[in-house]
């Protein structure tokens, strides 16, 4: 995988909080960032967001994202620290996907909201890297929970299943999420107040409520996210459930959870002679 070159850039003026996933209790610390990016003549979305809980003066790291267009990141590894009273921070981090991210930041301004620092750095692959350009706030998690609670909007998720499946079968669903004042019906079909990029995990248990699959990722174009599971002729007969779920974003966390059935394969018809 080749990562392109490109510059983040933040416009202050219009800077806004905007969590992309959910944060413990014991996280004492957020620590993020949104902007624009630019790659060639396209702007993406840039953010950057993550959860840190303080022992004895030091940042423990406990999760986090980098998203780059539409693609998340999850970082896996984060080394922070700070300097000069606060005043300079270093970062060294790795995504799952062995993007490698070296920043540095300088302390720029602080309000009631935290501390804002710029940041560059580098993100690399393999031989590929890009230049970051990012400004960020470091503040409470209680503050940027708070914020972020009292401007969430709902999610209408709708979901489209198999009711039935043969084994050697594929049992496919098809989830599409919109802006619920943009479609009262709840139309599967709706071809305007779509939402993409809305993180979705789903979840496929049997009758006894072992997980036969789960399925992460984002809707994308016109808002879709599908997956694909083939039932194997040993697999459990009887009532399976779906559970999926939306969230991220500037979004509330929406549930919707279906049923199917499982049966064996069914004999070929009789040839009439």
């Amino acid at each position: 995988m080749k990562i392109a070159l490109a510059f983040y850039i933040f416009l202050a003026s219009i800077f806004v909080i905007i969590p992309i996933q959910s944060y413990s209790e014991s996280t004492d610390y957020v620590f993020v960032g949104n902007g624009y990016g630019i790659l060639g003549d396209a702007v993406q979305d840039a953010m950057i967001e993550l959860a840190l809980k303080s022992n004895d003066g030091m940042m423990i790291f406990q999760n986090g994202q980098l998203l780059l267009g539409n693609k998340h990141h999850s970082i896996k590894n984060l080394d922070m620290s700070f300097s000069k009273n606060g005043k300079l921070l270093q970062i060294n981090a790795v995504t799952d996907d062995g993007i490698a991210i070296m920043a540095k930041g300088k302390f720029v301004a602080s309000n009631e909201g935290g501390s804002i620092y710029q940041i560059t750095g580098q993100a690399s692959k393999e031989n590929n890297s890009q230049k970051l350009l990012l400004t960020t706030i470091f503040t409470s998690a209680k503050t940027i929970l708070q914020t972020s609670s009292d401007d969430k909007q709902d999610i209408l998720l709708l979901v489209e299943h198999y009711g039935r499946v043969e084994w050697k079968s594929p049992y496919k669903f098809v989830v599409r999420t919109f802006d619920p004042q943009s479609n009262p019906e709840s139309n599967f079909h709706m071809t305007s107040g779509y939402l993409e990029g809305i993180k979705i995990h789903a979840t496929i248990t049997d009758p006894l409520g072992n997980i036969l699959k789960v399925s992460d990722g984002v809707t994308k174009k016109f808002g879709y996210y599908e997956d694909t599971v083939i039932i194997s002729d040993n697999t459990r007969t009887g009532n399976y459930v779906l559970n999926v779920t939306a969230s991220g974003g500037n979004f509330n966390t929406t549930t919707k959870e279906l049923t199917f059935l499982v049966i064996p394969l069914l004999p070929p018809p009789t040839a009439t002679p």
